[in-house]
């Protein structure tokens, strides 16, 4: 797959050999962007004109700005489909010919990666709330000069309020137990950020334990093996 990248953003994406699935219909009926009547006008404008865009000009239901939506959400769909490679191969042409690509202003190299995380990354619920676990008692924390701007990367309403509650102090778990969104996409989203290197989630500075660390450990080794005692078949005999 071949990208055409201008000043940080992502103007097309192609690949070789070209798929029938990057189409621009597709895109339209996967997020709604038409209702089942105008995608049928759609349909039969492209049987009179091949080139895509100019069926959406010459079929008169869509103004231009709904034209470069649908045209902005096919290169998200393009340049993201990468996060789902198992195998393959990509290139960046900044300097590249830009003849192939459709008009369209692109969209920003953080709404792909947003979204390519998010949306593509085969991983489950389960699967992230496991990766995150061990973070779920540090701080979340916003990483500073990364140019990220939420309200200009496809975040929803309920997405930019759970950016709102980062404060730098409250833990994921808090942020968890006061989540708009459901548990699994607040998983999601806090490994998409992570990975973007907007968010990390760093140590709470607590105050120090006033018991030796001695006394901790040897209290940590009773407590397991009391556990392991109790799923041992034998020690509720009394034979270990």
């Amino acid at each position: 797959k071949t990208f055409l990248v201008f000043q940080g953003r992502v103007l097309d994406a192609k690949g070789e050999p070209p798929r029938d699935d990057e189409s621009i219909l597709r895109v339209i009926r996967k997020h709604g962007l038409a209702k089942p009547g105008v995608i049928r006008i759609l349909e039969k404008a492209l049987d009179r004109v091949p080139d895509e865009i100019e069926a959406l000009q010459s079929s008169n239901i869509w103004t231009a700005n709904d034209i470069d939506r649908a045209r902005r959400w096919q290169v998200l769909e393009r340049a993201a489909e990468v996060f789902a490679w198992e195998k393959g191969r990509f290139t960046f042409e900044p300097e590249g010919d830009r003849a192939w690509s459709r008009p369209t202003p692109g969209v920003p190299f953080g709404q792909v990666i947003l979204y390519g995380v998010r949306s593509y990354i085969r991983a489950s619920g389960d699967d992230l709330a496991r990766i995150l676990r061990a973070g779920l008692d540090r701080a979340v924390r916003v990483v500073q000069g990364t140019g990220f701007e939420p309200a200009r990367v496809g975040m929803t309403d309920k997405e930019l309020k759970f950016w709102a509650e980062i404060d730098g102090t409250r833990t994921l778990r808090q942020l968890l137990a006061t989540s708009p969104l459901a548990v699994s996409q607040t998983h999601r989203l806090v490994f998409a950020l992570c990975r973007l290197g907007v968010l990390s989630l760093e140590r709470s500075v607590s105050a120090p334990s006033t018991r030796p660390r001695e006394t901790e450990r040897a209290e940590a080794l009773r407590e397991r093996a009391a556990d392991m005692k109790t799923r041992d078949v034998f020690g509720k005999l009394s034979l270990s």
